[in-house]
């Protein structure tokens, strides 16, 4: 039998070891994450509700790996979150099951008939099979270039109080009772005080502010030659809505579109109305001006409300609206 020194043992070993070494090193080859892109012929154009667009998708897996999964979601306007866009299998998934280390296809993404404008983004998600994933989003449509102005309101005044009851949130000014007679066509908005719907903001043509029994009349006496609101010129016909989730709006952030005020306003599953009654500190109202005006839409804060009677009831608002 030949027997070997501790040496050449202590040799063998050492190159067994290196052996080893370099056979983990060739097995150990780090995952990368798949990658994925996508183009469309609605990039920087006007997009439009209901619209059908195609988005050439393009996948490629990470070494020894494959694709298994391409999943879409659509965001939605006026929000951070995203959903998920049926775009597969004749539109009724959102989802599709495939095998490939590159493939390169084409998708089409419906606009939903709800949208108003503005940019709509959709996401694309690769899944490999080792579960590992890469995004991209594709940005759909021209962004308005119009950013909202943010106003303060000051101390608004209910019928009877001595502080200017009228507002125009376009020009975002508060006007006396003889001024808003003289300039009725910028007023959005008047503020009062009732028995039943407390603090509340109407335009002009809300059949309550109208004056005569039983309605809110901001020039009782006459002594300013019937300049109450029944006598004005123009009726602007702003609409309000107030929010259910005051959450949902971000009073910081000044970079929302008109159309994404309007998305708001649209989702927003109060009831639309000439008037927002039981106004309280901390809630939020969308409003949506007269055709005459544009028809802007725009947000408020109520800051502070204070008093429980016409004569002592006043408002402030933090005020958004697009330009």
């Amino acid at each position: 039998m030949k027997i070997f020194s501790a040496k050449k043992l202590l040799a063998f070993a050492l190159i067994g070891s290196l052996a080893a070494n370099v056979g983990c090193t060739k097995d150990s080859t780090t995952d990368t994450n798949p990658t994925i892109s996508g183009t469309s012929t609605g990039a920087g154009s006007t997009v439009t509700a209901g619209q059908r667009i195609a988005v050439i998708v393009t996948v490629a897996a990470g070494t020894s790996r494959k694709v298994t999964k391409v999943h879409v979601d659509e965001d939605v306007i006026g929000t951070n979150s995203f959903v998920s866009a049926n775009v597969f299998n004749g539109g009724t998934s959102s989802d599709t099951t495939i095998s490939t280390t590159a493939l390169t296809f084409t998708i089409y993404y419906k606009v939903p008939t709800s949208y108003t404008g503005g940019q709509k983004t959709i996401k694309l998600t690769a899944t490999d099979d080792n579960k590992q994933t890469g995004t991209a989003n594709v940005v759909l449509g021209s962004s308005s270039t119009s950013k909202p102005v943010s106003f303060t309101s000051g101390v608004i005044g209910a019928q009877d109080n001595t502080n200017n009851s009228f507002y125009s949130f376009s020009n975002h000014t508060s006007l006396n009772l003889s001024d808003a007679y003289s300039n009725s066509a910028q007023v959005d908005a008047a503020f009062y005080y009732g028995t039943v719907n407390m603090a509340t903001l109407a335009a002009t043509n809300d059949p309550t502010i109208q004056g005569g029994a039983g309605n809110i009349e901001y020039d009782k006496d006459l002594s300013n030659g019937n300049q109450g609101v029944e006598s004005f010129t123009t009726k602007n016909a702003t609409k309000f809505k107030k929010a259910t989730d005051n959450s949902k709006f971000d009073p910081t952030n000044l970079s929302y579109t008109n159309e994404q005020f309007a998305t708001f306003y649209s989702a927003e599953s109060s009831t639309e109305s000439s008037k927002v009654a039981n106004l309280k500190a901390g809630d939020v109202v969308y409003f949506h001006l007269d055709a005459s005006k544009g028809g802007k839409y725009g947000a408020l804060k109520v800051t502070s409300l204070s008093g429980t009677s016409s004569s002592t009831a006043t408002i402030q608002f933090q005020g958004y609206i697009a330009q």
